[in-house]
């Protein structure tokens, strides 16, 4: 977004806020939420959704009503957080924030809607326990995630469920579950056209590639990627497929070319203010 329309609709979230306009809030809200996230605008992420789930609360303290509009806008914007909270390194606090969503959502009418929201919420929690290192619970998480997005006939839920589990299989060593999880996942993004998740399972195959040498196809699976992340302006992905394509220059014996790859990711971890990016480049 242009720095002019970034501050129209800030002012424009604002007065929504002030005035309790919880659905139009929410309409703003959304477009934002993916432009911090693909921008990597952690921070500005995390001022906007404290302020949004502060306004929405009732009286008490307590999260409003989930079937009102404020309720739904408060739902929306405490899974985003729970997101932002696990990829800024506080997993402990993503998963308090998830448990809260999963105990609000069970404690809903059932519904398809209802199910899907519980199996997002499932999921996250198999991503928080992963992350503090709790492999065994995360898979069962995941289970019972994917168990309701294939009830639900959910295919890129099921796609993204077999991308978690294909990054679990890999840091556990192994790689031909992981690589065969891995491709399940992206022939479903293909066929429902999801962009971002194509690039994702581009990704992470390349790294299993890499990681077996096959460092051509590596060097395929990275460019294809990082065709899709720069077509979607994703900066966080262009980063670390950028630094993926230094590492694979590398393993060929191209210096010259793995310092330009390597430049380029440093540029934009700079200009994203991540650090540990920023460190590993």
């Amino acid at each position: 977004l242009p720095i002019l329309e970034r501050r129209t609709m800030a002012v424009m979230l604002s007065y929504a806020l002030e005035h309790q306009l919880w659905e139009e809030a929410w309409v703003i809200t959304e477009p934002l939420v993916r432009y911090w996230e693909a921008r990597g605008l952690d921070e500005e992420a995390a001022e906007w959704t404290n302020r949004i789930l502060q306004v929405t609360r009732q009286p008490d303290g307590s999260p409003p009503p989930l079937a009102s509009p404020a309720g739904g806008l408060w739902l929306f914007v405490a899974g985003a957080q729970a997101i932002w909270q696990a990829r800024t390194g506080h997993p402990a606090d993503s998963e308090r924030t998830f448990r809260q969503i999963l105990a609000m959502l069970q404690a809903q009418p059932a519904s398809a809607e209802q199910r899907s929201r519980i199996a997002v919420a499932l999921h996250g929690l198999g991503n928080t326990a992963h992350l503090q290192g709790r492999v065994e619970e995360a898979q069962e998480w995941y289970r019972k995630s994917l168990a309701i997005k294939q009830e639900l006939a959910s295919r890129s839920g099921v796609a993204g469920s077999y991308h978690q589990q294909a990054m679990n299989a890999m840091h556990e060593g192994r790689i031909a579950e992981a690589e065969q999880l891995n491709r399940q996942s992206l022939a479903i993004r293909e066929e429902l056209d999801d962009r971002s998740g194509m690039a994702a399972s581009y990704h992470e195959l390349g790294i299993l590639a890499l990681g077996q040498f096959r460092l051509q196809e590596a060097q395929e699976l990275f460019v294809k990627s990082l065709d899709i992340a720069e077509e979607l302006g994703n900066r966080t992905a262009m980063a670390s497929t950028y630094h993926q394509l230094g590492m694979t220059a590398r393993a060929l014996g191209l210096a010259d070319l793995a310092e330009d790859w390597y430049g380029r990711s440093v540029a934009i971890f700079e200009e994203l203010g991540d650090r540990r990016g920023l460190a590993s480049s």
